[in-house]
């Protein structure tokens, strides 16, 4: 397993629309906002690095499930590597393994109403665990790596996604949704961002 987050607003955008595949930059194209442009295409520039500098892993495109979920998949449809994409903000972030895997970062916003977004999304035990902002945050970028390792889509009762904290220290986790269980951990992140990963470790007992 191996994870990355890259600053976008580093990158010129003429430079990576090159290293990325033309689907990608017609999707990226029709976002209004420059931003989201350039977290999209940053998205698969930092995907394409980390697989060709980890495994050598070159593609053309990525192809899409009928859940909005990317793949690489090889000539017998299987998937070559797991990954996960996640952008917020001035970053985007990336996670490749062996294993179904999920990352999410997300940019702490003040005009979010966390207690009442924390009351929607986790369960009684997990509220009694979150006495902040910082840490609401935390759960919920669990919560939406669980999503995507799983390639479910924010229609899944979040509530039915199970965290853990597994130290004292808050920085690794166990979590489990859909008859599976799945470890995870905080990343260090940039100033006022919350990032998280999860991998799969096993069917859920």
């Amino acid at each position: 397993m191996q994870y990355r987050y890259i600053k976008i607003s580093e990158l010129n955008i003429d430079d990576i629309s090159e290293c990325v595949s033309k689907e990608r930059v017609e999707r990226a194209m029709k976002y209004k906002s420059p931003l989201d442009r350039k977290r999209s295409i940053g998205a698969e520039y930092l995907l394409r690095e980390m697989l060709n500098e980890r495994f050598g892993i070159s593609f053309d495109s990525l192809t899409y499930d009928d859940k909005g979920k990317p793949h690489i998949y090889d000539k017998n449809g299987k998937d070559v590597i797991h990954f996960s994409l996640s952008h917020s903000g001035e970053y985007v972030a990336c996670i490749i393994s062996d294993k179904p895997c999920g990352i999410d970062i997300e940019i702490h916003s003040d005009k979010r109403d966390y207690e009442k977004i924390a009351k929607r999304i986790c369960t009684q035990d997990e509220l009694s665990l979150i006495n902040s902002r910082e840490e609401f945050y935390k759960y919920w970028t669990l919560k939406e790596s669980v999503l995507k390792a799983l390639g479910l889509g924010l229609q899944f009762d979040m509530r039915s996604v199970k965290i853990e904290p597994l130290d004292k220290f808050g920085k690794d986790y166990v979590a489990t949704a859909d008859g599976y269980s799945y470890s995870g951990g905080v990343i260090l992140a940039p100033s006022g961002y919350s990032l998280t990963y999860v991998e799969l470790s096993g069917e859920k007992e």
